[in-house]
């Protein structure tokens, strides 16, 4: 073990020397404060990109660029009540006043105190209103900052609540702006607790903190050099453990220098903790894509893609899930993070196997109605309570069509449900080709897709659960491929 550590303070904020690179960013953050007033902006990344630590280095650790404006950093993750977060917040704000030279702040004491004893949220909202009137009278500029604001404390949060915010960085009585960071879109956060969104439209600039490039990647193995370990040998190896996130390279590293540079070693230490942070990951932007993310990060890796929009393939390289190979197409961020995706949820073998089957089906279902069809007009042999199936499948055709393959068609765009449940509802077509009863293929059916919704969402699937729905699959694939709707080894799912 060397006698020094560079990356000792790994997971905490990157201030001073540790912080890498990321001008572009540090420089959009700091535009906030060059207007009259402050103006408004929404940070947002995955877990541990460096959100906090570019507020540090854009608006907390440089000289004050301004005398009549101070920038209050709050963390409002840990507080109990939403009433108590407007609370907080009027705290420290006077804090932070008092440290302006010559400013008269006479009476703002006295609000803060009348804020801190209210009980109802009437008498909250007048006292903060009245706090933050009497700062822009006095000519005096405020930038909040709520780190961690995915974390607040949802219990009992109404639309009022996100509104006297939205007033607060908005109105006229107020000379304050407001930053939020957080892992999700606060739209995200506010349609989740009160169905309706209103501070989010005031929030439309957007940075997101991003992957390192190259070059910040560089920087960090350099650091390594103070206590004489030569990382930049490993630059390969690094990359596809850690790929180019911040935190996990930065771990990396520390391991590394604490193994003296064993890789083996080093890999063995972090691989708990990476299993642990890749869950985290995917759970975050499953929950921004209204529980889809995990399905819609399969298809973009797997290369499937039907219900995958462009927005989508966005979000997930902003959240730093995915990046662009040589050919363009979409990878896992590191080829350790790829190994993770075939493993979790004990599902992904199951996943494999569904992902054979639904291509299949597909095709098995294209044939029977073709050839039941001869006019061409197959779908229209589906009964008439299938006809919104069938619009939202044409709808998601022309939404998705243009960035998948131009020889898909719309039953390649209904949901898997669908396709048992055509299987069922026309059974007449169906029951000579498969040879097998009704019941047999509703059990399967309800077998199958109960499944893959665990698999979908990362969850275990039960052990029962499981052995019913592989056996299920298992017997789908093989008829699937008597019949000539699969080749006998799969091409579905690549290896990642």
């Amino acid at each position: 073990m060397t006698s020094g550590n560079a990356y000792q303070s790994v997971g905490q904020p990157a201030r001073g020397d540790r912080f890498v690179g990321r001008e572009d960013l540090v420089a959009r953050v700091r535009g906030i404060v060059e207007g009259d007033r402050p103006s408004n902006m929404s940070i947002i990344g995955n877990h541990r990109t460096g959100k906090t630590s570019l507020i540090y280095r854009s608006l907390i650790d440089i000289p004050a660029v301004r005398r009549d404006l101070v920038v209050v950093l709050v963390g409002i993750g840990k507080v109990g009540r939403i009433e108590d977060v407007f609370r907080l917040i009027g705290r420290a704000t006077v804090e932070a006043l008092d440290s302006l030279p010559a400013r008269d702040l006479a009476g703002l004491t006295v609000t803060l105190d009348a804020l801190e004893a209210e009980s109802s949220w009437y008498g909250i909202m007048s006292q903060f209103i009245k706090l933050f009137s009497t700062i822009h009278q006095r000519g005096l500029k405020v930038l909040i900052v709520l780190d961690e604001f995915d974390r607040i404390n949802l219990a009992g949060i109404q639309t009022a609540h996100f509104q006297l915010l939205r007033d607060l960085c908005t109105e006229d009585w107020s000379s304050t702006g407001l930053v939020t960071v957080s892992r999700q879109r606060v739209k995200t956060l506010e349609l989740g607790s009160t169905n309706g969104s209103c501070l989010d439209q005031v929030l439309a600039v957007r940075t997101y903190t991003k992957l390192f490039e190259p070059g910040e990647q560089d920087a960090m193995l350099r650091r390594a050099g103070e206590v004489g370990v030569d990382l930049e040998q490993h630059t390969e190896w690094i990359t596809s453990v850690a790929g180019r996130h911040p935190y996990l390279l930065e771990l990396l590293c520390y391991e590394l220098v604490e193994s003296s540079g064993e890789i083996d070693l080093a890999y063995r230490n972090v691989r708990s903790a990476y299993a642990d942070f890749f869950a985290r990951l995917i759970r975050i932007i499953d929950a921004d894509l209204g529980g889809s993310g995990v399905d819609k990060l399969y298809q973009v890796v797997d290369g499937i893609g039907l219900d995958v929009s462009i927005d989508d393939a966005l979000a997930l390289i902003r959240y730093g899930l995915v990046v662009e190979a040589g050919d363009q197409s979409l990878i896992p961020f590191s080829p350790e993070f790829g190994r993770y995706l075939l493993s979790i949820a004990d599902g992904r073998d199951f996943r494999s196997l569904w992902l054979d089957c639904e291509v299949g089906l597909r095709r098995l279902i294209r044939s029977v109605l073709s050839e039941a069809a001869p006019d061409g007009d197959s779908l229209g042999l589906l009964p008439a309570s299938f006809s919104k199936i069938i619009s939202d499948a044409r709808s998601r055709q022309g939404r998705y069509g243009p960035v998948v393959d131009c020889s898909l068609d719309t039953i390649d765009y209904l949901n898997p449900n669908d396709l048992f449940q055509i299987i069922v509802v026309r059974w007449d077509l169906f029951e000579a080709i498969l040879g097998e009863t009704k019941g047999a293929w509703q059990r399967r059916s309800e077998a199958v897709i109960r499944a893959r919704n665990e698999v979908m969402h990362i969850r275990p699937i039960p052990g029962e659960l499981r052995l019913h729905a592989q056996m299920a699959v298992t017997a789908i694939v093989t008829t699937l491929r008597r019949l000539g709707h699969l080749r006998s080894v799969s091409t579905i799912g690549a290896v990642i």
